[in-house]
């Protein structure tokens, strides 16, 4: 008796442990989707600033060395950008 209450009691716990990871690998998937859509959004509002103002971007730039000037269509860096993030499988 005392065995079969230890074992419905740690099926229950590992019930509750499935869900928490379940929730969690959701929210993750999410967060990574929310941060794709964010970096595509940041590309693009680049390319828009190059090609509109680009006083701007030369401006914000020479106080920034680690940022990267996107070319005038913008796929090549945009891939680096994406598979540097792992987010786009190289090949």
């Amino acid at each position: 008796m005392t065995l079969n209450n230890y074992f419905v009691q740690q099926s229950n716990e590992l019930q509750k442990l499935k869900e928490v990871k379940h929730h969690l690998q959701k929210k993750l998937k999410k967060q990574r989707h929310i941060g794709t859509s964010l970096n595509q959004q940041a590309i693009h509002f680049e390319v828009l600033l190059r090609k509109m103002r680009p006083d701007i971007l030369k401006k914000k730039l020479d106080s920034r060395p680690d940022s990267r000037i996107v070319n005038d269509d913008g796929v090549d860096v945009v891939k680096q950008i994406l598979t540097e993030q792992g987010l786009l499988k190289e090949g």
